[in-house]
């Protein structure tokens, strides 16, 4: 059996740390993010209970920091009659004047209560199990609310600490909205503040922001001749693909005889690609004398916010009319001698011949 060289091994080596490198890498990435606690009033001090069966909708309401998250998991304190109890927990968006829900619900999940009855157990949900509420981002600065309605039997929210010196407790920006308890009688159609600390806790992870792609356009070549078959291809290229269709907003050349375009906008980089090209074609000019034509394109914004970013400068691409191959004029007939005068002129050149032949003699 051959002995590896050093080369070889060393080979292994390096191939051994970057596979080791890259099974790193993804926990590496997910633990730059980690869940941070953002509300709380837990411990339970009281099993005073704040129904949620029927028409009655109750929940606390808080303002997010100053970036935007998603909800990892949720703890509430709950006093429930039967085992297991479902409910439904919704997240909604607060007007930012009243502090009440605004609009349908962002999203909705059904939950159940399992473990123990009794009017101090914490019940646990984490992103599996709040389904669309654990991906639907709370933006920075906004109100919003967690209201828990539909209880299958009886239910209700129960008290945090009871002292009169406590209260919620937040960090990394998260406030307080309102009295921080909301609750409705009506299955909705009105609010009210439950002056109340209801037994929560709230554990956010702040979402990485959005790089939107950057956008760049060259033209190639930029200049032309003002004759058939020259064309300038312009390209317009993302810095990273996008797994749907992007649609590139473009400010296009204005109309003009000396240059036909394939351009138009939007001009849409498929999805998986990062690249779409249209041309530019110059039109053969007969007119001797004519002016230069420019063709200016550039990327414009994008309709949707943070679909791309442009970069580099617009191009413009110029038709050179002194290029053009200019028909020659009909040209000046030579003129020509008669027979007769041939004749006589060839005479005349025979005898001066012959005359110069004597003389050398």
């Amino acid at each position: 059996m051959p002995i590896p060289t050093f080369n070889v091994l060393r080979r292994y080596a390096v191939i051994g740390f970057m596979a080791c490198a890259a099974s790193w890498a993804p926990l590496a990435s997910a633990q730059s993010q980690p869940p941070v606690e953002v509300i709380n009033s837990l411990p339970i001090d009281s099993p005073a209970s704040y129904q949620f069966t029927g028409t009655e909708q109750r929940g606390p309401a808080f303002q997010t920091g100053t970036v935007p998250t998603l909800i990892r998991e949720v703890v509430f304190g709950f006093d429930v009659q039967a085992l297991p109890t479902t409910a439904t927990l919704s997240l909604y968006a607060l007007d930012g004047t009243t502090n009440y829900p605004s609009g349908a619900a962002l999203a909705s999940v059904s939950i159940n209560m399992l473990g123990s009855g009794e009017a101090t157990t914490e019940h646990t949900y984490n992103t599996a199990q709040l389904g669309a509420i654990a991906t639907t981002t709370l933006e920075a600065g906004q109100k919003y609310a967690l209201i828990l309605s539909n209880a299958s039997d009886y239910a209700g929210l129960t008290d945090g600490d009871t002292d009169p010196t406590y209260v919620l407790t937040y960090s990394q920006g998260f406030s307080a909205a309102g009295a921080g308890n909301i609750n409705s009688f009506d299955s909705g159609a009105t609010w009210t503040d439950q002056p109340t600390t209801p037994a929560f806790r709230l554990t956010i992870v702040p979402v990485d922001p959005v790089v939107p792609p950057t956008a760049t356009l060259t033209c190639t070549p930029t200049e032309l001749l003002a004759v058939a078959g020259q064309v300038s291809t312009c390209t317009v290229t993302l810095s990273a693909p996008s797994t749907t269709d992007t649609p590139i907003n473009l400010t296009l050349p204005a109309t003009n005889p000396g240059y036909t375009t394939t351009c138009t906008s939007p001009l849409v980089v498929p999805a998986n690609a990062t690249q779409a090209a249209c041309t530019i074609t110059a039109v053969a000019n007969t007119t001797p004398g004519a002016p230069d034509v420019t063709a200016d394109l550039a990327i414009a914004p994008p309709t949707t916010p943070d679909a791309y970013t442009v970069e580099g400068p617009a191009a413009q691409i110029t038709i050179r009319s002194n290029g053009t191959v200019v028909p020659p004029a009909n040209p000046t007939p030579v003129p020509t001698l008669g027979a007769a005068a041939l004749v006589s002129l060839v005479s005349v050149m025979g005898l001066l011949g012959l005359r110069r032949t004597r003389k050398s003699a």
